[in-house]
């Protein structure tokens, strides 16, 4: 019995490749503004402006969700350069498990990117993926 997921998976999966710019070498490429196409970079889910400071999730004007009221968690903030779905998931699991670290450098410049006007943070933590 196929798991109804793993067909998705390796869509998600198989679509990264093909958005990859092609240089002769990844690892040689002369800009990493030249790294995605800019077709794929259009399509990487952004974040509403109204987000709950504390987990992230969308939120009238920005209030701390009730979630979050109710049982706080353990950290005082999430940011996050874009929402986690496809492709941007995608590209974060080609990054994670499929080995394509040329790629590290070019999401962590975007979470850089979101964090500029913001206090620097105490600690920056990856979320596993389950």
């Amino acid at each position: 019995m196929s798991n109804p997921f793993s067909g998705m998976l390796n869509r998600c999966v198989n679509y990264t490749p093909t958005r990859l710019a092609r240089p002769s070498s990844r690892v040689a490429a002369a800009s990493l503004g030249h790294l995605l196409r800019p077709a794929c970079i259009a399509d990487l889910p952004t974040l509403p402006g109204a987000l709950c400071p504390v987990c992230a999730m969308p939120t009238p004007a920005g209030a701390v969700c009730g979630a979050c009221l109710t049982r706080p968690p353990s950290f005082a903030r999430t940011r996050a350069a874009y929402r986690y779905e496809f492709p941007a998931s995608a590209l974060i699991q080609q990054l994670k498990y499929g080995g394509d670290l040329i790629l590290a450098p070019w999401l962590a410049d975007r979470l850089v990117h979101e964090l500029a006007a913001d206090e620097r943070p105490d600690l920056i933590l990856p979320m596993p993926l389950h």
